[in-house]
């Protein structure tokens, strides 16, 4: 049912995407996930904490691509150095532009708490609640 609500959010965020200041690339820079810490047990935490650690050191090296016809490519790290590219397959931003919500193989929705015209913050309530920092790379 969920899927099915945040599917028919996505038709309707559609509608606004020629506007959107969203299209294009972002960097990645800070990933915040201080609040699903403290739902944890010690023992988790710790496992998490190395988990985010590993992952902190591709921050910059993390790139979201948003396209115009509701693609959206997620751009990673390899070891070798080269990029890992993730294709997701829907991505939408609400009418007022405060949400945003990107299908795969699972429905996420983000708010959008702040923007500036090269900054965008986006927010999850979805397990593991975290905060993603973007700038613009284009």
């Amino acid at each position: 049912m969920k899927s099915l609500f945040l599917i028919a959010l996505l038709l309707l965020f559609g509608a606004c995407q020629s506007e959107n200041y969203i299209i294009g690339k972002w960097r990645l820079v800070e990933i915040d996930f201080s609040d699903h810490l403290a739902t944890l047990d010690s023992e988790e935490r710790s496992f998490f904490e190395e988990i985010i650690e590993k992952q902190t050191t591709m921050l910059d090296q993390t790139f979201f691509n948003f396209e115009a016809d509701s693609a959206l490519q997620v751009i990673t790290p390899k070891k070798d150095g080269t990029g890992q590219i993730m294709q997701i397959e829907k991505w939408g931003l609400s009418k007022n532009q405060d949400s945003l919500v990107m299908i795969n193989t699972e429905t996420e929705l983000f708010f959008v708490n702040r923007s500036e015209k090269n900054k965008l913050i986006l927010t999850s309530n979805d397990r593991p609640k975290r905060k993603l920092v973007l700038i613009k790379a284009d």
